[in-house]
């Protein structure tokens, strides 16, 4: 029923990478816990899901807007962002589900605090609209810390430089009283489908089996956002039912994905919104 990705969406790809390298660092988790008693549940993680296969994509792009692209050292980062977002606060008033994805990299190796800095500026908004749950990939036994005065000091040293696109969400969203809860497998030796399963456990014992009206806000990697299995690199042909693909059976129209690009990247339309957040540049 799905098929792969269009040739349109194809060819930008292509004509991205004229003004732009690829990002070819491999996305594992954010999580060291190399100085806490907790379990580095990412330690086996499979290599970097293909970005190009087997997807079909669900962007909100029209006609006029792949024209632009076609001239992409001219493009105009900051207005596309700019409607992205009005289009995309304007969408989220209906839905349950937001998954922001982002590109948090190698455990020694920090993300980009714009990610997080934009998603907390967008959190009050979220709240007003119903929203009351964010969900964050992290290992799951983090969750009987965030009670802890210290919660705080704990989890940057949990982080550790991932604490600068992950600390400003967690701590708006306290701020802001929301559930924070962390969803990611504890004790994963199995495969990257058994990671996303136990996840997927995770969420509904935590959110949505106790709370059948639960709107909420995801933070993870962007390579959990994808609505269709996935293929894992050539090497390895298991093809991989992420949380969103989990996510999107449940939620189906009420579930939108958000791909906060890193730099140097491929132009995808596998997400529903994308936005740079002034990380583009065409020199």
């Amino acid at each position: 029923m799905l098929k792969n990705i269009p040739y349109l969406a194809l060819s930008l790809s292509v004509l991205f990478l004229s003004c732009n390298k690829t990002n070819e660092k491999e996305n594992y988790s954010p999580i060291n816990p190399a100085d806490i008693n907790i379990v580095n549940t990412h330690q086996n993680n499979l290599a970097l899901l293909n970005p190009i296969q087997n997807f079909q994509s669900h962007s909100k792009l029209n006609s006029s807007d792949k024209s632009s692209l076609e001239q992409l050292c001219d493009f105009d980062y900051d207005g596309w962002d700019q409607k992205q977002r009005e289009v995309l606060l304007d969408t989220i008033k209906d839905k349950k589900v937001v998954m922001f994805g982002i590109d948090h990299g190698a455990p020694d190796q920090s993300g980009d605090k714009r990610d997080g800095e934009f998603v907390a500026e967008l959190l009050p908004f979220f709240k007003s609209a119903g929203y009351t749950y964010v969900a964050i990939e992290a290992p799951y036994s983090l969750n009987k810390l965030i009670g802890k005065h210290n919660f705080e000091e704990i989890a940057q040293n949990i982080f550790l430089s991932h604490w600068v696109e992950f600390g400003p969400v967690i701590k708006k969203a306290r701020d802001l009283n929301l559930k924070i809860i962390f969803y990611d497998a504890d004790n994963w030796n199995g495969s990257y489908n058994d990671r996303e399963q136990e996840a997927l456990k995770n969420l509904k014992e935590k959110i949505f089996s106790q709370d059948k009206n639960a709107k909420v806000i995801f933070y993870c990697g962007a390579k959990h956002l994808y609505k269709t299995p996935i293929s894992v690199d050539f090497l390895n042909t298991e093809e991989v039912k992420t949380i969103g693909y989990h996510l999107f059976r449940l939620f189906n129209e009420k579930l939108v994905t958000v791909y906060l690009q890193p730099e140097q990247t491929k132009m995808s339309f596998a997400f529903d919104y994308s936005l740079y957040l002034g990380k583009q540049k065409c020199n």
